[in-house]
């Protein structure tokens, strides 16, 4: 209440009309996320403005605005103090982790199709970056419980990967070649059964 007491005293708007357009929109503030000390400072900035607000929506307009213009300025502090810090062993100041897609890893907890599509993100929960970089999702805390080998599938993969890049290109030829042959044999065998089936 005592933002609303706040605001009404400081535009001389004391009417329980006004009272009660200010309960509402403290609501409204509040669902979407704006502290109490959040309104208390948008209302101080409002009230110093050269062409102070007369009307309701005039009122409610200037708030959103410097509410706005807080977040804007808490956001922008907040990411030059990230900058600032050593960065986090896990996201490296990052918010997110590139993690194996948990819906290909099976059972006995390998990962079925390892390529770099089938990587997912995990918010890191080791620091506050994903917070102050307002990243959301699944937790790597959580990841974790599901998968807990997922730094071994990682690095099993990124050895693969970096034996893929230094082969030469006449061994990746010949290896792609076999596969397109293999898969041709399978797909001139299904069509084959489609054809003259048992």
């Amino acid at each position: 209440m005592s933002w609303v007491l706040q605001h009404a005293d400081f535009f001389n708007n004391r009417s329980m009309e006004w009272n009660s357009t200010y309960m509402v929109w403290k609501k409204f503030f509040a669902d979407e996320g704006f502290t109490e000390t959040e309104l208390e400072s948008a209302t101080v900035a409002v009230f110093r403005r050269s062409k102070v607000p007369v009307f309701g929506a005039e009122h409610l307009n200037a708030l959103k605005e410097e509410l706005r213009e807080i977040r804007r300025k808490a956001r922008e502090a907040a990411l030059k103090e990230l900058q600032r810090r050593p960065p986090c062993p896990v996201c490296s100041n990052g918010g997110t982790v590139r993690v194996p897609n948990r819906s290909l890893i099976d059972a006995a907890g390998n990962w079925d199709d390892a390529k770099s599509q089938s990587l997912d993100w995990a918010v890191c929960d080791r620091c506050d970056s994903a917070k102050i970089l307002g990243c959301g999702g699944l937790s790597l805390t959580d990841y974790e419980s599901r998968v807990p080998n997922w730094r071994s599938l990682l690095a099993r993969q990124d050895e693969i990967d970096k034996k893929t890049d230094s082969m030469p290109s006449s061994q990746v030829e010949r290896e792609y070649e076999a596969i397109k042959a293999r898969l041709r044999s399978v797909f001139l065998e299904l069509q084959n059964n489609q054809l003259n089936p048992s």
